[in-house]
């Protein structure tokens, strides 16, 4: 019996990540969840997405994690470790704080 509006299509499809949330409580291991999605680009029609799925990563100072490039998803050969990205992204935080502070919108309260 065929599906309800059942189609074959043609296209290509993937898998991607949308959402990332770094979660950085305080008395928490660090974490990151990586959400994710399944793209349908048919050779016609609309590009369709639906959320599949997660994954998590523990907060490890001494992971090595290969770069790749986002274009073509390639390895660069340029690696970086957990504590490095850790870093990073403290760095962005206090960039967009101290921007947002000059700026002289209000720190949020509890």
């Amino acid at each position: 019996m065929p599906e309800y509006a059942e189609k074959q299509t043609t296209g290509v499809e993937w898998t991607r990540c949308f959402q990332v949330v770094v979660d950085n409580r305080s008395g928490v291991a660090p974490r990151a969840t990586f959400f994710e999605q399944r793209v349908l680009q048919p050779d016609s029609g609309p590009v369709r997405a639906s959320a599949v799925g997660q994954v998590e990563m523990q907060y490890d100072p001494a992971a090595v994690i290969a770069l790749r490039d986002p274009a073509t998803g390639e390895e660069t050969g340029e690696t970086i470790t957990g504590a490095d990205l850790y870093k990073s992204i403290y760095s962005a935080y206090l960039h967009a704080a101290l921007a947002r502070d000059a700026a002289g919108q209000e720190e949020p309260t509890a």
